[in-house]
């Protein structure tokens, strides 16, 4: 599932929300990094992690370098549980450590993912994520010329 998805669409208690930037409750878009981490970028707000000194934990629930001082995503601890096809955030931010979703998921291709479930307020969701075609020009052309 690693990858940058789009969130063509999103409907809160069965209601569609068309994009938006300045909706606090709709979602923009949505990462899977390689590792358990998934990131939801829309305009709630996030008080952020902000420390002065430096810490290494052994646990990556523990690990905030991703989210300490970002301001426009929420980032979730996550694990699957594929026989039922469910996915548990548990959000990062030390400001939001009782934020936990549970989100069926649906892969009807390997570029869409349509998930469903509660939000942090406890409203419906579903959400349906396309697969952005990200390019990373240092990773395609390491040695030679590069054609974008």
């Amino acid at each position: 599932m690693a990858g940058i998805y789009n969130v063509a669409e999103f409907k809160v208690n069965g209601k569609i929300l068309p994009y938006s930037q300045v909706d606090e409750v709709r979602w923009n878009d949505v990462v899977f990094e390689k590792w358990a981490t998934l990131s939801i970028r829309s305009n709630r707000p996030v008080l952020t992690d902000e420390v002065d000194y430096e810490t290494i934990s052994a646990d990556d629930k523990g690990r905030n370098y991703e989210l300490a001082g970002s301001g426009g995503r929420h980032y979730y601890a996550y694990r699957v549980d594929t026989s039922k096809q469910t996915l548990f955030l548990e959000n990062k931010n030390s400001h939001y450590q009782n934020e936990k979703l549970v989100l069926t998921y649906i892969r009807p291709d390997a570029s869409t993912i349509h998930l469903s479930g509660l939000n942090e307020r406890g409203d419906s969701i579903s959400a349906i994520l396309i697969r952005l075609d990200k390019k990373y020009p240092l990773k395609l052309s390491r040695r030679k010329a590069l054609k974008l």
